[in-house]
């Protein structure tokens, strides 16, 4: 493995979590800080010019074949940091890691599959994903395997809408229905490429994916302009958002000077009947018209600035 800089020795191990054995109350033991071999600093100068994003395609590189097979098979858990601190109960539900690659310090996400979950469907989710490709999608960057877990490691997506709707929040400021209208259509967007990709959800049958895909974009439309869930529990009533969704309770008004059409779609996403909710392609076709109404009368900032 190649030798950490100091600054990247010194980080409390305490912090770090270990994703091949999650039950640890603390992190490993610090890697010996000893010389390296020229193999090793050869491995990390190359790791550090082509960097990680570009490292699934190191075979495309004019080097030697033992140094590719080295670069490329040799990538192991130590080479990631994941600070303990950073992660919530969803991230250890589904073993699922924000980190940071110590070889280029950049910031990935790591997806583990332990050994104990393995499967043959599971092992075929996971090379569909590594096949993904969308503008709108995290990039798949490269796989490999330790102790019996597979890890993935992709793109970490910069913003999560949550983050972005507590900022608004708390700034008392609203997303333009523009920016609103243009993600939503990239949902769209996302949600008909995966659907096209034969990407579905575990337990679900294929022909109620669509169906249950636009519920989940009327959710998120509303919330966009709303600020708050299209079905949230009020005070100490913890089943009141359930009661909602299965009595077919649909928002009815939307404030902040938002567009009837666009209280329309939400409305028509949340339709209690699957089978009268609008498509994919209806729902883009529809944001699409919109973008292009109010594009010309929009000059302000990209949704991920506001």
């Amino acid at each position: 493995m190649a030798k950490r800089t100091r600054s990247q020795t010194d980080i409390n191990q305490q912090l770090r979590f270990d994703i091949l054995d999650p039950s640890k109350a603390g992190g490993s033991e610090a890697a010996a800080d000893g010389p390296s071999s020229l193999q090793q600093s050869a491995r990390t100068m190359i790791l550090q010019s082509v960097g990680l994003k570009y490292l699934g395609r190191i075979a495309e590189l004019p080097l030697p074949k033992p140094m590719i097979n080295m670069l490329s098979n040799q990538l192991a858990v130590d080479d990631f940091f994941v600070n303990r601190n950073d992660l919530d109960g969803d991230h250890r539900n589904y073993c699922v890691y924000p980190a940071k690659c110590l070889l280029d310090m950049s910031d990935v996400l790591l997806k583990c599959v332990p050994e104990c979950l393995a499967s043959e469907e599971v092992n075929a989710a996971v090379e569909q994903w590594t096949g993904v490709a969308h503008p709108n999608l995290m990039s798949y960057y490269i796989k490999f395997a330790q102790s019996g877990t597979q890890i993935v490691v992709f793109e970490y997506p910069p913003f999560a809408l949550p983050d972005i709707l507590d900022k608004l929040r708390r700034d008392n400021k609203r997303i333009p229905e523009f920016l609103i209208w243009k993600a939503f259509h990239e949902l769209c967007s996302v949600l008909k490429y995966l659907h096209d990709q034969g990407m579905s959800y575990t337990g679900l049958k294929p022909e109620r994916v669509a169906f249950t895909q636009v519920w989940i974009l009327g959710c998120l439309l509303y919330e966009m302009a709303a600020r708050e869930p299209a079905y949230a529990n009020e005070g100490t009533d913890m089943f009141g958002a359930m009661a909602n969704i299965m009595e077919g309770k649909i928002p009815t008004s939307l404030e902040g000077g938002y567009s009837e059409d666009m209280l329309l779609t939400v409305r028509d996403c949340l339709h209690s009947e699957a089978h009268a909710r609008p498509t994919l392609e209806d729902l883009q076709a529809r944001s699409n018209a919109k973008m292009e109404a109010l594009v010309q009368t929009y000059a302000g900032e990209n949704i991920t600035s506001l």
